[in-house]
């Protein structure tokens, strides 16, 4: 209870989901991050969990997509949040 009331935009996917929601769903959060935050800094935890096959992460990414993603969130740091990256 106490680490979800430090969450400030909670992004709830299914189990399997696809590279193409994935990738849609990170889109809209990275939008809405954009209107609502104007961060100092962004710290970016780029995991592996969510590659296909994945008996952890339980999704349906492919290698494609977690470079899409890298991709999508480094663009907004640099780009949009104009915010270093860690």
């Amino acid at each position: 209870d106490e680490a979800k009331a430090g969450i400030n935009l909670n992004v709830e996917l299914r189990s399997k989901t696809s590279t193409s929601t994935y990738l849609r769903r990170l889109d809209e959060a990275l939008k809405q991050c954009a209107q609502e935050f104007q961060p100092d800094l962004v710290f970016y935890n780029a995991g592996t969990d969510i590659l296909e096959n994945d008996p952890l992460g339980r999704m349906n990414v492919d290698e494609a997509g977690v470079l899409a993603r890298d991709d999508a969130v480094w663009s907004f740091a640099l780009n949009t949040a104009k915010a270093p990256i860690v």
